[in-house]
């Protein structure tokens, strides 16, 4: 039965009811094909390539990863003083502000030690 625009439910006709079936008939046979493919077997060499491009492209990964991190920690396994001159890395650049930071205390402690003892001789 099919239900047209402002009509009542009338009954299909023979041909339109070929037309759903082989339809139907359609739809099931491209179904069971995807389903057939789905099950095939994996072919080893392809399985093997995807593996191997998986690995190629995370031993990129990690190699990238480890490069930044050289990158932010500076030279390993050194403890001279040179080892952070290299001003690129981030451990470089810390050293650096410590230093500075050190140096500066030291040059204004020793002026306010001269300052107080010259203060103090004054009374």
């Amino acid at each position: 039965m099919l239900r047209d625009e402002g009509q009542e439910r009338r009954e299909l006709s023979s041909t339109e009811k070929c037309v759903v079936r082989s339809l139907r008939k359609i739809r099931f046979f491209v179904a069971r094909r995807k389903f057939k493919e789905a099950l095939k077997p994996y072919d080893v060499k392809d399985v093997m390539e995807q593996y191997a491009a998986g690995h190629t492209d995370s031993l990129a990964r990690i190699k990238n990863l480890q490069l930044r991190i050289d990158k932010i920690l500076g030279a390993q396994g050194s403890k001279a003083k040179d080892v952070y001159d290299s001003k690129i890395s981030l451990a470089s650049r810390i050293v650096k502000v410590e230093r500075q930071v050190g140096s500066s205390l030291v040059h204004a402690l020793g002026l306010h030690v001269i300052i107080n003892i010259g203060y103090c001789r004054r009374e």
